[in-house]
Parts: C-alpha cells; sequence; structure tokens
C-alpha cells in the first residue's frame, strides 16, 4: 500500500512470501516509511530481498532523467519470473499490471477492496479491462468485490478467482461466552468512508434499548480519530467508549457478545472471520463480503445498506433477539470453519507454484 505502512491487505503477500522464500529467490518492492511496519524486517530476516523506495521523489526523477515510469523501471531492471501485485482497492495497481504487460513478465493481482463512490472513467476502465485481462489470475476477496469491479469494466473477468486472507484467531479457538451484561464491539480503524463509523453513532443515539442499554466499545484507530470521539460527544453517547487499536483480538471476544461492523465499503473484512471464529454473531451491510459468510437471523444479522435508518432498525432488531446471540455464534463458527482454509497463506502460495508451474510441499 501507498497510504500506510501496514493493513490487513498486507497479509496475504507476506505470508505467502515466506513460504515462497523457501523455494526460490523473493524480491518485495514497497515504499521506505519513516516507520516500518515490523513485517518488513522478519521478511528480510527470513531470506527475501527488500528494496524500499520513496516512490514519489524516484517517479519525477525517473521520468525527469529517462522519461520512464518507476514501475516500467522497476520491472525491466530485475525482470522477476512472475509478480504478484497486491492493491488496497482494486485499481491502485494498474501502472504496476501495464509494466508487467508491456515487458511479457507474467502476473497476478489481487484486489482487497472495491469501492462503488470511486467509479473509473470510461478510458480508465478501458485500462483496467485489459490489464486484469492481461492477468494469469485475478484474485478478488469476495464475490461482491468481483462482481463490482466486473461492473466498473464493463465486462465478465474469466481469469478470476476467490482467495482468502489471514486472521489472527486459530482455526479450532474455542471461545468461552461473556459474562452479562451484554456488549457490542466496533472492530475496525476510525475511518468513517469505509467503516460508518458516523452512521453508527447517529443509529446508537437513535436504538430504543428498553431498560438497559449494552456498552459499545470502538477497537482501533484511524485518520479520523478526533472528529468521531467530537461526535460520540455531540450525541451524548455515554454507553459508547474508544479502546483505541488491540492487538489481541482473544481478548475482544472474551468481553464482548457481537461484532456490528456496517461498512460502506469493504473486501472481506477480517473482524467478521475473526468474530465467527470465536462464536460471535456479526451485524454487517449486504455487499460487504461479511454478508457473503453468514446468514441473516440465523448466524448474525445483515442490514440491507449504511444508512441511519436501517442500521437503526438492524440494531434493534438484534437487540429484540440478544437471548439468541450464544447460540447464533456457535452457528457463525461452525460455518467459518467449513469455509476458511486452515493456512490461507500457505494454500495461496501452492496456487502461485502450481499457476506459475514450480514445485511445492
Amino acid at each position: 500500500m501507498e497510504g500506510s505502512p501496514w493493513g490487513a491487505s498486507e497479509e496475504l503477500w507476506c505470508g505467502a512470501a515466506r513460504y515462497i522464500a523457501r523455494k526460490q529467490t523473493v524480491q518485495v518492492f514497497t515504499r521506505k516509511w519513516e516507520v516500518e511496519a515490523r513485517q518488513i524486517s522478519e521478511l528480510e530476516k527470513e531470506g527475501c530481498n527488500v528494496i524500499r523506495y520513496r516512490f514519489p521523489l524516484l517517479r519525477r526523477g525517473l521520468r525527469r532523467l529517462w522519461g520512464i515510469s518507476l514501475e516500467d523501471w522497476y520491472v525491466s531492471m530485475h525482470r522477476p519470473s512472475f509478480a504478484v501485485i497486491s492493491q488496497g482497492g482494486n485499481e491502485d495497481g494498474l501502472p504496476w499490471m501495464e509494466a508487467c504487460l508491456r515487458l511479457r513478465v507474467p502476473y497476478v493481482a489481487i484486489a482487497h477492496a472495491a469501492k462503488a463512490a470511486l467509479w473509473p472513467s470510461d478510458e480508465q476502465a478501458l485500462k483496467l479491462q485489459r490489464a486484469y485481462a492481461g492477468a494469469t489470475r485475478a484474485f478478488f476477496v469476495s464475490r461482491s468485490n468481483q462482481q463490482l469491479t466486473e461492473d466498473q469494466l464493463g465486462c465478465t473477468l474469466a481469469n478470476a478467482e476467490l482467495v482468502w486472507n489471514p486472521c489472527k484467531v486459530p482455526v479450532d479457538f474455542e471461545a468461552p461466552w461473556p459474562s452479562a451484561p451484554f456488549r457490542i464491539a466496533v472492530v475496525g480503524r476510525l475511518a468513517p468512508d469505509a467503516k460508518s463509523c458516523d452512521v453508527i453513532l447517529h443509529a446508537l443515539s437513535r436504538v430504543q434499548w428498553g431498560e438497559t442499554k449494552p456498552q459499545v466499545s470502538f477497537y482501533g484507530d484511524g485518520p479520523n480519530r478526533r472528529t468521531i470521539r467530537q461526535l460520540k460527544e455531540q450525541l451524548h453517547l455515554d454507553h459508547v467508549v474508544f479502546e483505541g487499536h488491540s492487538p489481541d483480538i482473544l481478548k475482544i471476544w472474551e468481553q464482548n457478545h457481537l461484532l456490528l461492523l456496517p461498512s460502506r465499503y469493504e473486501g472481506r473484512p477480517v473482524a467478521v472471520v475473526e468474530a465467527m471464529q470465536c462464536s460471535r454473531p456479526c451485524l454487517v451491510t449486504y455487499g460487504s463480503g461479511g454478508d457473503e459468510i453468514l446468514e441473516h437471523e440465523k448466524t448474525g444479522f445483515i442490514c440491507p445498506a449504511p444508512t441511519v435508518p436501517l442500521l437503526t432498525e438492524a440494531l434493534e432488531n438484534a437487540w429484540r433477539q440478544r437471548s439468541r446471540w450464544q447460540a447464533m455464534g456457535q452457528g457463525a463458527a461452525s460455518a467459518i470453519r467449513s469455509l476458511l482454509p486452515k493456512d490461507p497463506c500457505r494454500e495461496f502460495a501452492h496456487k502461485l507454484f502450481n499457476i506459475f508451474g514450480e514445485k511445492h510441499d
């Protein structure tokens, strides 16, 4: 990613690189950050060759001196046997795909999210269509992301395939049900454009809870932490607390009964997968990826869209059924364990070995 040093969309390629490095040379091309993610140095220790560049400066220098793009320069200099282009969205890898196409380097692309509000122009869509069609595989993390991308490009991608991201909860983990009172967790970065933090707070101010309100805890940090906290104060939500980023996912689910994540856009939220593995029901929105892995009112709740009236209604419906949350969570755990690969990174590495003709164990 170029927007931040690390995120959930980095975990799949990073984990796969560890497996591939046991068989052949792996080179990682990444932006240089003032504070680097620890995973990058860990990859170096495990034998990967990491190249760090200050992208804006290098881009300008290459264009000014030689009239070439950063991507063309890198691919022509290093000539990888194949390339894995991991995108935080579904269009930010376009220059890399085009460079690989021009220089005849086989590649796969991974799209970790798709955003309906970011619709490409016809000219951009045609470039993306060619780039995705030229990939050996076009990987998506949810069916809704694949469908939206195909709609945005105006074509069907015959080379599309779904892939799972890894998460931090062991597949066979058994999480005990927390004692009363009921608590709801919002797990994700404080970024309303994706996570609907504003919609959540306004809906929480309208829900008719009855005699008691559940505590609602936000776990995460992000670019809008100040304004979201201010909105909470303006709405006088004394039952809402901000816990900050918590690396201990299991501890979150030792204390909370339901995940609330009515996203405006997503890939397939790792937070939903982790909550389900911990036997917790989730409340998500249609088209968020989470709705593809749970059943409404059986293993969780699905809100039709991330709007205040609809989320208010969905929360009230879920609250009326809170006596069923534990049973729903048990069903969620069974459902996700039947879908999730035991080791998604290893599986992805094997896919790459199979695609590009290398042996694997």
